[in-house]
């Protein structure tokens, strides 16, 4: 509510996209954004989104 991010909340990602792009390039765009969302979920607990009855297609419920 106030505009700010939690310290700290870019770790899991980076340290996500560091392992990814060395280990396992070339996933689809859906699963790669999948991938990235549950890692910022990590980071901002308090991250919303919604994709109505269409999250199983297009990977974006957050695991975290």
């Amino acid at each position: 509510m106030d505009s700010k991010l939690p310290d700290g909340w870019e770790k899991p990602l980076h340290e996500f996209l560091d392992t990814i792009i060395k280990e396992k390039p070339g996933h689809a765009s859906r699963k790669s954004s999948e991938l990235v969302l549950n890692k910022l979920a990590e980071g901002i607990p308090e991250l919303v989104g919604g994709s109505a009855d269409l999250t199983g297609s297009n990977l974006t419920k957050a695991t975290s």
